[in-house]
């Protein structure tokens, strides 16, 4: 999921939310992601994303505690 701020004033500031399914990450993992931006000397920006996600149990409807 990605939301992010859809108007920024020139010179102004913006946010952007990027979730991850951690139920598709095991280990490392690394994303890339595109900003596109109507500005004439910076028109698209690339944010790579990378880190460790630590491998969680998997468990199915028939698994107990």
């Amino acid at each position: 999921m990605v939301r992010f701020d859809p108007t920024i004033p020139a010179g102004g500031r913006g946010e952007i939310l990027v979730q991850l399914n951690p139920d598709r990450l095991d280990g490392n993992f690394e994303r890339f992601f595109t900003v596109v931006s109507n500005d004439p000397n910076n028109p698209e920006v690339k944010i790579r994303l990378y880190g460790h996600a630590p491998e969680f149990p998997k468990t199915t409807g028939s698994d107990h505690i």
